[in-house]
């Protein structure tokens, strides 16, 4: 005879609500800078929620448990992990960022042997946690001559930080996603 194996139930606990933890996770983190960066000891946590929980959370049904207001605790992170978690995370999810996604146009069997040419370019896109968008592919993105059409020009649709439009002597032509302009310009 085999034994008769119990699984677990299909019903799942229901979400709370966006915010039910808010006021204990600004208790948390003004304790948090309070203390230099030391994490509130179970302790304080266990008076807060003594003191608290009760005008917090006044529906005796929807209060959290002692148990799950710790658990809670541990997994908390000051503001400024979390922002940092998010700006990594943002970043890793676009294309040839930090090696996580191919960049458009590499083969897929290509091998990238100039990885740390890569993470200098990858680190001077970096500011303030967002990838500028128009120095990432800049490099990438050649100007051709257009011999005989004058004045016909393209402009790349955003310009990095730090770069300047400069009349150039010839005419120009870059991929698809470009504007036109009315004078021959070019990135310096």
């Amino acid at each position: 005879m085999t034994k008769k194996v119990e699984l677990p139930s299909l019903e799942r606990r229901q979400r709370r609500p966006a915010g039910f933890w808010q006021m204990f996770n600004v208790w948390w983190r003004k304790e948090l800078d309070n203390a230099g960066g030391i994490r509130p000891p179970t302790s304080a946590v266990r008076k807060w929620y003594q003191e608290y929980a009760e005008a917090v959370w006044p529906d005796a049904s929807s209060r959290p448990c002692w148990r799950d207001c710790r658990v809670h605790a541990k997994c908390l992170k000051s503001t400024e992990e979390v922002k940092e978690y998010f700006r990594k995370y943002r970043c890793g999810k676009k294309p040839g960022a930090n090696g996580t996604a191919q960049a458009r146009g590499r083969a897929a069997n290509e091998s990238n042997s100039d990885s740390d040419a890569d993470e200098d370019e990858d680190a001077s896109n970096y500011t303030a946690g967002r990838v500028q968008p128009a120095r990432q592919y800049a490099d990438q993105v050649p100007a051709f001559p257009l011999g005989g059409l004058p004045g016909a020009a393209v402009l790349m649709h955003s310009l990095g930080r730090g770069q300047k439009l400069q009349a150039s002597s010839a005419p120009t032509w870059t991929p698809v996603g470009m504007r036109a302009a009315a004078t021959p310009l070019s990135l310096s």
